[in-house]
């Protein structure tokens, strides 16, 4: 059996072979859209390299607003991890900060660190879980699956294709966009 086939459970099938959003799979699909990135291989890429290419579906309203939502969560955690980053070999020069509370220079280089490690790893996991729960559904959808077994056909020079692929509000201007329907009725034909 194709894995890649809508269900057969009687189960309402996510947009484009049925109503329901793709993302969600609880309400049916609006003329709401989100974009998705994913790594594009084989021969029709100029010298068999790897590109991503930008497809737009369609999704409810809900989930519109999540991805949308995403997108900011993801502008905010930026500048936190950056300054995390910075300010981390900064700490260890000067443990100045930390002394002043008392510790000792093992005590305060120890202590930063790990405000350091915390103020980059906790955006970045709570980031990593919006993520997550948004991109779980997409992923196990016959649209998702589908899409992946038309765009990632090949190996190209070893470069096997990795599953690093994001939610995106909407594409960037010099994106190539390919609807999705689009690309499934290219499929067939």
């Amino acid at each position: 059996m194709d894995s890649t086939a809508p269900p057969r459970d009687g189960t309402p099938a996510p947009w484009p072979d049925g109503t329901r959003c793709p993302l969600c799979l609880a309400h049916d699909v609006s003329a709401a859209t989100f974009h998705f990135e994913i790594e594009k291989t084989g021969s029709e890429t100029p010298g068999g390299v790897a590109r991503w290419l930008t497809v737009r579906a369609r999704c409810c309203d809900d989930c519109r607003r999540r991805v949308l939502r995403l997108g900011r969560v993801r502008r905010a955690v930026l500048p936190i991890v950056a300054l995390g980053t910075v300010a981390w070999p900064l700490s260890i020069v000067s443990t100045l900060p930390m002394r002043l509370l008392g510790l000792d220079r093992l005590g305060a280089v120890m202590m930063t660190t790990l405000l350091c490690a915390v103020l980059v790893g906790a955006p970045l996991v709570l980031l990593d879980y919006a993520n997550r729960s948004l991109r779980k559904n997409l992923e196990a959808s016959w649209l998702f699956r589908r899409i992946r077994t038309r765009v990632q056909t090949a190996v190209a020079d070893g470069h096997v294709p990795n599953d690093n692929w994001r939610l995106l509000p909407s594409a960037s201007p010099s994106a190539i966009v390919v609807e999705a329907t689009e690309l499934l009725r290219s499929e067939a034909t």
